[in-house]
């Protein structure tokens, strides 16, 4: 009997471990999907480096390489991968000196891109944002990527949107285009600088 006892004793403790192992790797399976449906941005800008990690549509242009931590106001990254799309949200403010303000606009004026010989070039828009714009992407299938140029201040605002409905947008809204659209996907009438048309309903994103 004392036997009997001991083995179902060991049979009580491995059902037990074997339950908490369970409820561990059910948990941590959970929180994998919970992170993927809901990732966490990225807010330290010591860690900024999404030209090499950005899978969305074009390059980033509007966004300098590097970001001088005395320089950022506020930076915020955002990225969720769907079936078909992913979703992306990012956010720079900076506030620069004089001279470095100055390089900054130009480099923004220069912006251009090439696909078999055909340049498209970034758009300057003083109509639609609170603040005169530079735009590599505008209305295009939900998508827009733009600085604001707060010349009074100093201060540059990027932005790069795709497939984010204004409700979820985490910056002040006064930063958006009155042309802003949650569900338009209108190829005809956006702007996209990335996009080349090669059929009458294909277009070739440089990425």
């Amino acid at each position: 009997m004392g036997f009997v006892s001991r083995n179902s004793s060991m049979k009580k403790r491995l059902i037990i471990i074997g339950i908490i192992v369970f409820a561990f790797a059910f948990g941590a399976l959970l929180l994998a999907i919970s992170l993927h449906i809901n990732p966490l941005p990225q807010k330290n800008i010591n860690k900024y480096d999404i030209k090499n990690t950005f899978k969305g549509s074009g390059t980033l242009a509007i966004f300098p390489d590097r970001v001088d931590e005395k320089d950022c106001i506020n930076y915020y990254y955002w990225e969720r991968e769907g079936i078909f799309d992913t979703d992306y949200q990012i956010y720079l403010a900076c506030k620069y000196d004089s001279s470095t303000f100055e390089s900054e606009v130009n480099r923004l004026k220069d912006i251009k891109c090439t696909y078999k010989s055909e340049e498209h070039t970034i758009k300057y828009n003083t109509e639609d944002y609170i603040f005169d714009a530079y735009e590599t992407i505008n209305n295009w299938d939900r998508g827009y990527e733009y600085a604001l140029i707060d010349e009074a201040e100093h201060i540059i605002y990027y932005v790069h949107l795709e497939f984010i409905n204004k409700d979820r947008v985490v910056f002040d809204h006064s930063l958006l285009p009155d042309n802003y659209a949650e569900h338009d996907m209108d190829f005809i009438d956006g702007y996209n600088m990335y996009a080349y048309k090669i059929s009458e309903s294909m277009y070739h994103i440089v990425e």
